[in-house]
């Protein structure tokens, strides 16, 4: 497997372009992102797959939490930074094309799936903005703590997800920038990432800190593949995690995460374990966690609750306890 060094810098994202398979964006910072600056690397996978080639390397005077490539503009891409800033590169070029600038604080997660940019920063504040005219359409407050990530959803435009040290998983649309559409307390300590199923609808992850999941992503390709990279300095590879929940009651997955899945029965079924915690089904129905495996049985009733034209449904033993006031509709 190639090998690519960063010496003095430590990484902190890596993208692969949208539109190139063998190319590269690496965000790094120095000493761990506590002082000094940052470095973007744009990488490129040699044609034998033997090396990674770096094409560009690119500076910045703080360090770079989060890059992401453009759906729409080929071969650039946008970082985040720790002094707020969000720069736009493109590969070949030395100077920035554009510096966004409105947060008061670290950008650490940045998304940029379609014409508009998403930011999330340690200002407790979220931002879409028009790269093109550098202007900041609107802002989203809602979270108490630091925003961690914010991620579009793939299947709606307008919709898009965040995660915070307050432990909340929050659902946005973009014309309500002043409250979110739904609240789910998903966490017991900080949540640090989340991100959304490419193939089912209403499917998305979530990772906290409870023994630390750093990052959750999955495969662009199979249904049923998630990452997970921790702090304990492992990556690990979960199989068949949308599927029925009896595939990852094998061990698979054994002390590692919490699933919410539908079974080919229509039950709902719950499997809970530990350190991080994937939300599946979130928009339709959505199961608090628990410590033990149970079933829930057909005539069990649960909760409708709707707002902005987004319905979640809680069933009723397991409706989580911390769910914003101004969604439920009893």
């Amino acid at each position: 497997m190639p090998t690519f060094l960063t010496p003095g810098r430590h990484g902190y994202s890596v993208r692969f372009s949208r539109t190139r398979p063998d190319t590269l964006a690496v965000a790094t910072s120095q000493y761990y992102g506590l002082a000094g600056g940052g470095t973007l690397f744009f990488l490129e996978l040699a044609p034998d797959g033997s090396t990674i080639i770096e094409v560009q390397k690119l500076e910045w005077s703080d360090g770079l939490f989060d890059v992401t490539w453009s759906g729409t503009t080929e071969s650039a891409a946008a970082c985040g930074a720790g002094d707020g800033a969000i720069i736009v590169w493109r590969v070949g070029c030395s100077a920035p094309l554009r510096v966004l600038r409105a947060h008061t604080s670290e950008v650490c997660s940045v998304d940029w799936p379609r014409t508009h940019l998403l930011s999330a920063s340690w200002d407790t504040t979220i931002k879409l903005w028009d790269p093109e005219s550098e202007a900041c359409l609107s802002t989203f407050v809602g979270h108490s703590q630091l925003v961690y990530t914010a991620a579009f959803s793939p299947h709606s435009p307008a919709t898009f997800a965040s995660v915070s040290g307050d432990g909340h998983l929050k659902l946005w649309t973009c014309t309500e920038p002043s409250r979110p559409a739904a609240v789910v307390k998903a966490h017991d300590a900080e949540v640090l990432s989340c991100d959304w199923s490419r193939t089912e609808t209403h499917a998305l992850a979530t990772a906290g800190c409870e023994c630390a999941v750093r990052r959750v992503q999955f495969s662009p390709h199979a249904p049923s593949i998630l990452a997970a990279g921790s702090y304990d300095f492992t990556t690990r590879i979960h199989w068949k995690v949308c599927d029925s929940i009896e595939s990852v009651n094998g061990g698979i997955v054994p002390n590692h995460c919490s699933v919410y899945c539908e079974d080919n029965q229509g039950y709902n079924r719950l499997q809970a374990f530990t350190r991080c915690r994937f939300i599946f089904n979130l928009l339709r129905k959505c199961i608090h966690s628990s410590d033990c495996f149970r079933t829930l049985h057909k005539d069990e009733k649960p909760i409708v609750i709707k707002d902005g034209g987004l319905p979640v449904v809680f069933m009723k033993e397991k409706c989580p306890e911390n769910i914003s006031e101004n969604i439920l509709d009893a």
